[in-house]
């Protein structure tokens, strides 16, 4: 019997390497732009392997599938799983054949690589072609330039239109402001980074963020006393185009964001202007992606 189990067990990477492939992801538009470069380049790796794009509404704030127009080949499913601060979660009462499963796929499966977490480029190495699903953020993972073409050509197919500034700050807030253990990037500290970027000396600064009403109320009173900068905030609700906006501009801000590293890594991959971002990017895993080994002067860290 014990013999029998275990010959299944062993055939197992060999039935599920005909199963689709399932890419779990937790997260807004940045988190997903990530998901799809992962997925991109797991495609190059298994070209004719089925993946499936499983977005989860769970998370701080709930989360819907935000990418619009992907590939033919890739499948997209939603799963509502998110719970409100108000409401309990479902308990339901497990059967033998359900804690069965559960301790199989927490255990067996991923000894067998059907179950792989991909938060980085070893993890995302690591997966095979019987893998059945995948479950991380994907944002420590250096991206080859076929994945970061595949995806710079997923913005534009999705950008209906395109525009140009010279200075973008991207300031991301949105469940930021709701959270004690994170915050946004501190207003002082934008404005130094600013003072900084080549003339004009006089600088009008196109502001994209998620919360404009919120944006307006942290900066009020401040503006008024910053006599060489002129912030405007761009009336851009397109995802896409918040991104576009991003790579074609002359100079660009970027704060504690998923959209704005992901800017940043397209803009350094297609050698686009400057590009400043916080210094909790400035990471072993991140540095390949955003720093030019011949010439590091893409991206600089404030």
């Amino acid at each position: 019997m014990l013999k029998d189990k275990k010959g299944f067990l062993l055939t197992l990477p060999a039935r599920f390497a005909n199963w689709p492939m399932q890419v779990h992801v937790w997260g807004g538009f940045g988190s997903q732009l990530f998901a799809l470069a992962t997925i991109f380049e797991l495609h190059s790796r298994f070209p004719r392997k089925s993946i499936s794009f499983i977005q989860h509404s769970s998370g701080v704030t709930k989360r819907t599938f935000s990418l619009g127009a992907c590939p033919n080949w890739l499948e997209i499913r939603e799963i509502d799983d998110f719970v409100h601060d108000n409401q309990e979660a479902p308990k339901l009462i497990p059967t033998f054949s359900s804690l069965y499963l559960k301790r199989f796929l927490k255990g067996g499966a991923r000894k067998l690589g059907l179950v792989k977490s991909c938060n980085n480029t070893d993890e995302l190495q690591k997966i095979a072609i019987w893998t059945w699903q995948v479950r991380g953020h994907y944002s420590h993972i250096e991206f080859s330039d076929k994945a970061l073409e595949m995806l710079y050509g997923h913005v534009s197919a999705n950008s209906p239109e395109i525009f140009s500034y010279d200075i973008i700050l991207h300031y991301r807030l949105g469940d930021l402001v709701q959270l004690n253990s994170k915050g946004p990037v501190h207003f002082s500290s934008i404005v130094s980074v600013l003072r900084k970027v080549n003339p004009p000396p006089r600088k009008t600064v196109s502001v994209l963020t998620d919360s404009p009403d919120y944006f307006l109320n942290l900066v009020k009173g401040k503006i008024e006393t910053i006599d060489d900068i002129d912030f405007r905030i761009l009336e851009i609700s397109n995802p896409y185009l918040h991104l576009a906006s991003i790579l074609n501009c002359k100079v660009f801000v970027g704060t504690n964001s998923k959209v704005s590293l992901m800017g940043a890594i397209l803009r350094s991959y297609r050698r686009f202007g400057q590009t400043l971002l916080p210094s909790q990017f400035n990471t072993r895993s991140l540095r390949p992606l955003l720093l030019d080994t011949a010439n590091n002067n893409y991206v600089t860290f404030y």
